[in-house]
């Protein structure tokens, strides 16, 4: 953000616009029982999501908060209404000394809070350092009309978000339909996995593939500038994808000797099994790659099976009770390496594979230009905070 201070702006610290407060203990015995109507936030917000309920509530009216400790240290929302705050969050009610727009403060607030985190031990950003922090005060009537553009564009992303959420929720229910009856069939038969088509199979996993192979356990010691090297780390699987952007990258020798038993190829399936167990992606651009702690991979056999129907049999109701059962119901545990080779799955004929990739592909399809529509949503909301909330662009006040 820009230190300039447009002309007929005011640049004040936090402290002296508004009181600076925090929230309280509340333990999850408190809430864990209880479907009061005021809502609990805490530092695990990071969508402006809540925790829990209470009957009763500490903050009536509008607020700002912002999580004080923790992975989200600096993270700020505009709050409203009656509700509860824990103790890891800051808040801010007005003083009525100066005139504020709350939700114009939230938006300001949200792009410089993170700069003043001090991450020596844990993250943290303390009241009396929120207080010094400078905010930006525009007349009242402008603060007003930059809160409305920007809530108009948090409207999109929000519906947006949904959108996704639902096609998210029609690929899994299509997906577990398609994955267990198939498509056109009419003849059924028990199985140890239940009732399936009469044609199919149920074979564990090694059955399918040509090779399993198991990560190096131990950590590779990473390199602090950008090399063509970059290590998969848990968090880089998710839902079928690996983020290949947030990685941490590796000499070409540490390289050499953490692929020493296979590189990845196309095709291939990364799968979890521990912190969290479960995650699977599938490798699309294999160059640089490579299997960090607690991963596997898959390497399916093209004659006997469609690399992307594998990699859905892995997020099927069916898998994951499953892993529940091999990890003692707990998908924080750890799976141990000889069971992720005996995970059972459903087999049919390569040609009805393809088929019901087909479907799920169109699902996907429409989820990635979804994604893609937020993606871009996204970026004109940050443009246009670094426009209007500096000053750099006027708003228009009728």
């Amino acid at each position: 953000m820009s230190s300039a201070v447009p002309e007929g702006w005011g640049n004040l610290p936090v402290a002296e616009v508004f009181e600076v407060g925090r929230g309280r203990v509340i333990s999850k015995d408190e809430i864990r029982d209880n479907a009061g109507r005021y809502p609990v936030f805490s530092s695990q917000s990071k969508n402006n999501g809540e925790m829990g309920r209470l009957d009763s509530y500490d903050f009536d009216g509008e607020y700002v908060t912002w999580t004080t400790d923790g992975a989200y240290a600096g993270t700020v929302f505009h709050r409203s209404g009656r509700f509860n705050c824990t103790n890891v969050c800051g808040t801010l009610r007005d003083k009525g000394v100066y005139a504020v727009d709350m939700r114009f403060a939230s938006e300001y607030l949200s792009t410089v809070a993170k700069n003043h985190v001090s991450y020596v031990g844990n993250p943290k950003l303390m009241n009396g350092i929120f207080g010094e922090i400078d905010l930006l005060l525009p007349p009242l009537s402008e603060q007003k009309k930059i809160a409305s553009i920007l809530t108009s564009v948090d409207e999109v992303i929000e519906n947006t978000s949904r959108q996704i959420d639902k096609l998210q929720d029609l690929k899994k229910a299509t997906m577990n339909e398609l994955l267990t009856k198939g498509i056109g069939h009419t003849e059924f038969k028990d199985s140890e996995l239940g009732r399936i088509p009469k044609s199919w199979e149920v074979v564990p996993v090694e059955e399918l593939c040509s090779e399993i192979v198991d990560c190096v356990n131990k950590t590779a010691p990473v390199s602090e500038q950008p090399t063509p090297f970059k290590m998969i780390r848990t968090t880089n699987v998710r839902n079928g994808r690996i983020d290949i952007e947030n990685v941490r990258f590796v000499s070409e020798e540490t390289f050499k000797v953490w692929t020493r038993r296979g590189a990845l190829k196309e095709g291939d399936i990364v799968f979890t099994r521990e912190a969290p167990v479960g995650e699977y992606g599938l490798v699309t651009k294999p160059d640089g790659l490579f299997l960090g702690q607690r991963t596997m991979l898959y390497r399916p056999d093209e004659t006997k099976t469609n690399p992307t129907y594998l990699m859905h049999c892995f997020a099927t109701n069916l898998t994951k009770k499953q892993l529940e059962d091999m990890t003692g119901g707990s998908t924080v545990g750890h799976m141990r390496v000889p069971d992720c080779s005996k995970i059972k799955f459903l087999k049919c004929q390569l040609e009805e594979q393809n088929a019901i990739v087909k479907v799920l592909s169109s699902v996907d399809n429409r989820i990635e230009q979804v994604a893609i529509k937020l993606s871009q949503t996204e970026s004109l909301k940050k443009s246009l905070m670094q426009d209007l909330l500096t000053g750099k662009v006027r708003v228009t006040v009728n």
